[in-house]
C-alpha cells in the first residue's frame, strides 16, 4: 500500500479541561487514547510512514509514551511540532512528510484526530478503496440534532438539516490532489474534504458508527470505555524489550 498517516494531536484540550496531562495521552481503560489510534493504524498494514503532530511542549511525553507500546521496528512513527490551528499543524505534517520524502504524488494521505481511537480496521480498508476510486473518502451520517445559523449567539436561520451530513475522520486523499488544491490556497484548509471541493473531486462517505466516536468533552472518556467494553476490543499491550 503506498499510504502514510498525519495524526492530529495537537489541541489545546481547552474543552477537554485537561490539566498537565495532554488530552491526547488521557487513558482509556488504562492505555493512553493515541496508542489506540496508532495500533489501529498501524495493524492495518496500509501505511508506510506515520507522523504524530503534537505542541511543542507534549513532544517529550508523547514520545516516552509511545516508546512503550511500540518498537522502532513497527513502523516509521514521527512526532513533529505543530502550529495553533488545525489547517496549520496538518501542513507541518505534510511538510514534514514531503522533506523526508515519504511520500510521492501517487501517495495516499490519511488524515487522523488521535482522540478518535476506535476506527475499524476495516473500515480504514474501505475507506483507502474508496479515495482510490472517487478521489477523497471519509466515514460520515445524517444529522440528527438541530442545525442553525448564528450570529453573536442569536438564531437568524434553521436550515433543512436533510440537507446536511455529518463527516469525520480519518479522511483519505491522494497528494496529488491535496497540492493542486494547495497551489490555490497556500493557506489550508481544516479538512481533505474541503481541500478535495476546492480541486472539483466530490469525496464519498462509509457509513459512520460509535466506533467514530471522539474524545472532546470529559464525559466522553465513560462513553468510550463503555464503547470499547461492550464492543469487546482488545487493549493494545506494550511491548517486551
Amino acid at each position: 500500500m503506498n499510504a502514510v498517516a498525519i495524526v492530529l494531536a495537537s489541541g489545546s484540550g481547552q474543552r477537554f479541561g485537561t490539566e498537565g496531562v495532554p488530552k491526547h495521552l488521557t487513558n482509556i481503560l488504562g492505555v493512553p487514547i493515541i496508542v489506540w489510534t496508532l495500533n489501529t493504524a498501524i495493524q492495518s498494514k496500509l501505511f508506510s510512514s506515520i507522523i504524530v503532530v503534537t505542541r511543542k511542549n507534549d513532544i517529550h511525553q508523547t514520545k516516552k509514551i509511545l516508546k512503550e507500546y511500540f518498537s522502532d521496528d513497527m513502523l516509521d512513527i514521527h512526532l513533529t511540532e505543530g502550529g495553533n490551528e488545525r489547517r496549520k499543524s496538518f501542513l507541518l505534517g505534510l511538510d514534514d512528510l514531503t522533506k523526508a520524502n515519504l511520500v510521492s504524488k501517487e501517495t495516499m494521505v490519511a488524515l487522523f484526530d488521535a482522540n478518535r481511537p476506535f476506527t475499524p480496521m476495516s473500515q480504514l480498508q474501505s475507506l483507502y478503496e474508496a479515495a482510490l476510486e472517487y478521489g477523497c473518502s471519509c466515514p460520515g451520517r445524517p444529522i440528527v440534532n438541530g442545525v442553525a445559523r448564528m450570529d453573536s449567539r442569536r438564531i437568524l436561520e434553521v436550515p433543512d438539516k436533510s440537507s446536511y451530513f455529518e463527516f469525520v475522520t480519518p479522511e483519505f486523499m491522494q497528494f496529488r490532489a491535496i497540492k493542486s488544491a494547495l497551489d490555490k490556497s497556500k493557506e489550508g484548509f481544516c479538512s481533505l474534504v474541503e481541500y478535495a471541493l476546492d480541486v472539483g473531486l466530490n469525496p464519498t462517505t462509509l457509513d459512520a458508527s460509535s466506533l467514530n466516536i471522539k474524545l472532546t468533552y470529559p464525559e466522553d472518556k465513560t462513553f468510550l470505555e463503555g464503547v470499547a467494553l461492550n464492543s469487546q476490543l482488545v487493549k493494545p499491550s506494550k511491548y517486551s524489550k
